[in-house]
C-alpha cells in the first residue's frame, strides 16, 4: 500500500519484479488504479502466475463500510521455476526438512571431495539473512534466527550455484 499520491488522496499498490533473487530489479509497475483507496493487498504465487488480491472503494468512495475484493494475476513464466530444482549448470542439493523449523540440513549430492559449499539464505524481497560455509558434504544450520516464511536457499560448490524455496514454520 503506498500514499505517494497523499494519505487523504489515495492509496494504491506498485510491485518491482526480480528474476535473480533480488540482484536485479525491474521498473515499478502500479497494480491498482482506482479513484478511491486500495488496501489490504495479499500475494500468493501458484500454477507459474503471481496472484493479488485487494479491496478497494471504486464503487463507493471513501465512505461507508463496503468494500469489494478484486483480483489480478501476473505470468512468471519469465522467471525462476521452483521446478526447475536447480539452475543452469548448478549444483544439485537436499534440503530437509522442508518446511523446517530450528534447524535444516544441507547435502550436496554427487559433489567432487575437496571442494567447499557456501550456503546462503535469502528472503523473499532478496535480502541476504544467513551466511554458512563449510568443507563437508552435509551441513545442519541453527535456522532460530530467522521468522516464519518462505526463504530461498543458495548453495555455491565448486563455482557451481544451486537455489532452493523452503518455508520456515515455528
Amino acid at each position: 500500500e503506498d500514499d505517494r499520491n497523499g494519505f487523504d488522496n489515495n492509496f494504491e499498490i506498485y510491485y518491482r519484479m526480480s528474476s535473480d533473487l533480488g540482484q536485479s530489479w525491474g521498473p515499478e509497475i502500479r497494480l491498482t488504479d482506482a479513484p478511491y483507496h486500495s488496501y489490504c493487498p495479499s500475494l500468493a504465487c501458484g500454477g507459474g502466475y503471481l496472484h493479488l488480491f485487494w479491496q478497494d472503494r471504486r464503487d463507493y468512495g471513501n465512505s461507508g463500510s463496503s468494500a469489494p475484493l478484486y483480483y489480478k494475476r501476473k505470468d512468471l513464466s519469465g522467471g525462476i521455476s521452483e521446478l526447475e530444482g536447480f539452475l543452469s549448470s548448478g549444483v544439485d542439493f537436499g534440503v530437509y526438512p522442508n518446511p523446517f523449523s530450528e534447524k535444516i540440513a544441507i547435502r550436496c549430492l554427487m559433489l567432487d571431495p575437496g571442494y567447499s559449499i557456501k550456503v546462503k539464505f535469502f528472503d523473499v524481497l532478496g535480502k541476504e539473512v544467513l551466511v554458512y560455509e563449510t568443507a563437508s558434504r552435509r551441513v545442519e544450520i541453527s535456522t532460530r534466527s530467522l521468522s516464519c516464511g518462505v526463504y530461498f536457499v543458495e548453495v555455491w560448490a565448486g563455482g557451481k550455484r544451486g537455489i532452493r524455496k523452503v518455508v520456515k514454520i515455528e
